[in-house]
């Protein structure tokens, strides 16, 4: 997936077990946003304890900092994200996965 820099994007997730069934009881569910450099955006963050839903990522969250280019590659780079989800479930059993995409970099932003 991309998104426009300075665009808010959505992301659906759904929380399925190992027989890719999705989980009836969630306990806790949260989530951080990452750059591809691994710098935290936003640390982890409740979400609502449902098995499956949308997370909104900001337009802020999708602009392109300066520390994620370097002097010897253009401007025009593609850079990218990671919504690290983490939610337990079924009486403390544990899901971790992560949601990457693309930040389209755009000159007027």
């Amino acid at each position: 997936m991309s998104v426009p820099e300075g665009s808010t994007s959505y992301h659906p997730y759904s929380l399925k077990d190992k027989d890719r069934v999705v989980v009836p009881s969630v306990e806790g569910l949260e989530y951080k946003i990452s750059t591809w450099g691994k710098e935290t955006l936003m640390d982890w963050t409740a979400l609502p304890l449902l098995p499956s839903g949308t997370i909104e990522v900001t337009a802020e969250q999708n602009t392109i900092a300066a520390s994620e280019t370097s002097s010897t590659t253009s401007l025009m780079t593609t850079v990218g994200r990671y919504i690290t989800l983490r939610a337990t479930h079924n009486g403390g059993k544990t899901i971790a996965g992560e949601i990457e995409y693309d930040i389209e970099p755009l000159v007027g932003v």
